[in-house]
Order: C-alpha cells, then sequence, then structure tokens
C-alpha cells in the first residue's frame, strides 16, 4: 500500500523540494545515455585512441543493451523490495563509471570497465524513473514528472550525437580525452546532486510490496492492460529506435555521411523531446491517452511510408522529425498508465515496458537491416510495423483500459 508523509502540524501532503528528485533523477538517467553514446559516433577516432580495431570499439556500445536485457527484471525486483538504496546505488554507479574513464584516457580496459560500471546502472536509471515521480509528486503531477524523466533519457541521447562535434581537433578526429573529462564531470556533478537530493524524504512512500522476484513478474504479466502497454511499447519504441539505429545507412544513397546524418538523427530526438514536454501531462489531464497513443502510431506510420516513396530529401528529413515527434511522447504516457495499473511494482512494470521497448528496437533494427540495401523498403517495413501496433492498440486499448488504470 502507498502512504502519504505529512509534515508535522500540516494535513496535507506535499513535502517541500519535490521536484528536485525527480529531476536530478532526470539528469542521471541522461548521463547514462551520454556515456552509452560517447564511443558510437566516434568509432574511428576512438579506435585508434585505444589503439584497438573498431569492431573491439563496438563493444563499449554493445554492453549496454546486453546488461540491460539480462538485469532489467531482477533490477525491477529491487526497485520494489528497496527502492532507496537501489536507486543510490545507480547514482553512485554512473558517477563512477564516468570517472574510470578518464584515469587513463588511452586505456581501452579502463573505457571498457566504465562502460560496465554505466550499463549496471542504466536499468536502476530507467526503471526507476516512474517509481521517482510516484514517490515524490502527487498523484496530479506525476504525468509531468515521467514525461520529464523521459525528456532527461532522451536528451542524454541528443547530447551523446552532438557533443563529439564540440571536441574536434585540427585534422578533422575527435579529441578523446578532453570529451571523456567533461563527460565525467557531467555524470560526477549529476550523481552527487542526486545523492544529495535523496536525503529529504519522499512526499509518498511505498511500504515494501508483499510480491517479490518471479511472483511480481507474474503478477504485472497477469494483467491483461499490462501486455497491452508493452506491446505498443514494443512497437512504438521500436519503430523509434531502429530509425535511430539504420537512419545513416538508409541515407547513404542519397550522399548522406555519417556526420550528416548524426544531425539528422539529433533533429529527430529533439523533435521528440518538444513534444514530449507536454503531450503527455495535458493527455493525462484531458483524458486524451488513447487519442495520442494511437493517432500518433498512425501518424508516424504515414510519415514513415511518405519517405519510403523516395521525394526530396528535404522532404524525408522533415517525415522523419514528424514521427520523431509523435513517437517520443508515447513512451511517458505508457509508463504512466502501468504506474497506475501496478502501483505497488513500479519498479517491476516499468521494467517490463522498459524490456518490451528495447526488444522492440532488437527486431525492428534486424528488419530494416534486412532491406537496407533498398531504404524504400526498409522505411515500408518500418512503417507496417507502425500501423501493425496501432490496428492492434485500436482493438485492445480500449477507453475501459484507459479508465480502468485511472481507478487503479
Amino acid at each position: 500500500m502507498w502512504r502519504v508523509n505529512a509534515r508535522p502540524g500540516s494535513s496535507s501532503a506535499p513535502v517541500a523540494r519535490g521536484w528536485a528528485p525527480v529531476v536530478a533523477h532526470a539528469v542521471v538517467a541522461g548521463v547514462t545515455q551520454l556515456y552509452w553514446l560517447t564511443y558510437a559516433p566516434i568509432a574511428t577516432d576512438a579506435a585508434e585512441a585505444y589503439d584497438v580495431s573498431k569492431d573491439t570499439i563496438t563493444w563499449l556500445t554493445n554492453v549496454y543493451p546486453i546488461l540491460y536485457f539480462i538485469l532489467a527484471i531482477p533490477i525491477g525486483w529491487l526497485l520494489d523490495r528497496a527502492p532507496r538504496p537501489t536507486l543510490l546505488a545507480g547514482a553512485v554507479l554512473t558517477g563512477l563509471g564516468g570517472a574510470v574513464r578518464v584515469i587513463d584516457p588511452t586505456s581501452f580496459g579502463l573505457g571498457l570497465l566504465g562502460q560496465i560500471l554505466v550499463s549496471l546502472a542504466q536499468p536502476v536509471l530507467l526503471n526507476g524513473l516512474v517509481l521517482v515521480a510516484h514517490q515524490h509528486l502527487q498523484p496530479e503531477q506525476r504525468p509531468a514528472g515521467i514525461a520529464l524523466g523521459t525528456v532527461g533519457f532522451f536528451v542524454g541521447i541528443f547530447a551523446g550525437f552532438l557533443m563529439p562535434l564540440a571536441f574536434l581537433s585540427g585534422d578533422g578526429a575527435v579529441d578523446l580525452g578532453p570529451l571523456l573529462n567533461v563527460q565525467a564531470a557531467i555524470g560526477v556533478v549529476a550523481a552527487v546532486w542526486m545523492v544529495w537530493t535523496a536525503r529529504h524524504p519522499a512526499a509518498v512512500s511505498a511500504e515494501v510490496a508483499g510480491t517479490h522476484g518471479i511472483e511480481a513478474l507474474k503478477t504485472v504479466w497477469r494483467n491483461r492492460s499490462m501486455r497491452v502497454v508493452a506491446a505498443l511499447a514494443f512497437g512504438g519504441f521500436g519503430v523509434f529506435g531502429a530509425l535511430l539505429t539504420v537512419l545513416q545507412p538508409l541515407l547513404e544513397p542519397r550522399g548522406v555521411d555519417a556526420e550528416r546524418a548524426d544531425l539528422y538523427v539529433a533533429g529527430l530526438v529533439l523533435s521528440g523531446l518538444v513534444v514530449a514536454a507536454f503531450a503527455p501531462a495535458w493527455a493525462a489531464r484531458t483524458g486524451n491517452e488513447r487519442r495520442l497513443l494511437l493517432g500518433g502510431l498512425a501518424a508516424a506510420a504515414v510519415s514513415m511510408a511518405v519517405a519510403a516513396v523516395d521525394p526530396p530529401l528535404a522532404l524525408v528529413v522533415a517525415a522523419l522529425c514528424v514521427a520523431g515527434g509523435l513517437l517520443v511522447p508515447a513512451l511517458p504516457v505508457l509508463l504512466e498508465i502501468s504506474e497506475r495499473l501496478e502501483p505497488e511494482l513500479t519498479g517491476t512494470a516499468s521494467a517490463v515496458v522498459w524490456l518490451a521497448g528495447n526488444l522492440g528496437v532488437a527486431l525492428m533494427t534486424v528488419v530494416a537491416q534486412i532491406f537496407i540495401d533498398s531504404p524504400s523498403a526498409a522505411f515500408t517495413a518500418l512503417a507496417a510495423g507502425g500501423v501493425a501496433t496501432a490496428a492492434y492498440g485500436v482493438r485492445r486499448l480500449t477507453p475501459t483500459v484507459i479508465a480502468r488504470a485511472s481507478d487503479a
């Protein structure tokens, strides 16, 4: 059960500075994504700095999804059982991981160790977004808090693609040492801030749920509405993540190099950030979650269908930005619905949503890569994924499901 901690002499629930832990958590969650993408845009320069092959460098990025798939559900259980120490461990691991990488910026081993530490923290920070909003904000504030946490996640991705451009040396290569130093400073400051905000009691604190481990997962999965939410996350986030992954090779036949593709990816993410900053809270306040989710999926599919018919490049980029603007806000809406459906198992429920989304990214990326030599076919396949998800949602995500979530 959930109880409210009232201040002495007050009959009201809120505790001062309830937003500070939410904002701090969002920043650290963004830092995990910033660290994840440190090496992906500069694989050639990083391989030279570490004196390893480009194939070896990919492990610095791939360790994140590998460990996330392994740890997502167990860390969801930990968040339900011991939320505060688990969240603090995530903050400490994030700051420590960034610091380890700068001990010797020419050591691949230390770079990999730093990435492993942060990849251990990543499922804590992502699965904990909903939990932190639930604990520190009142019900009417939580949609905005969850959206803020998700925006922080995508800001980290946005910064990850663009930050290396600020560290170009005279010969056009990225100077890895200064880049790692700046990122480490950001991560350590953010982690310290998150730990500092944790000294305040939560506005809403959770009694430890009586269900743990496999039973917690079974409880969440038996909830039919949670399965619908997971399916929508699988399709919506899967299409968006696949776009981020394969956009450069899909645009390469049009003469778009890696640097320009990174800018287009940043535009795709930025458009989503702008809409996600206000749309989820508006949808929750006005009861338009279903319209936002299903209408956004359908419109994003149409945008990718436009890209598939080989229009001018400017129209392709505009269509993709529309898709990003409509797909990104779906994630915080789905997370907020999951929080209402399973208020006593928010860690496990969030893990299910994030894991479904990441599985969707993996599958949709494979599908797109099958058609990588035919951009029109790849965009069509992704559009079909969006249409199929929207069609499923029309049947399954009924107004009754949304209403039941509100009453949960």
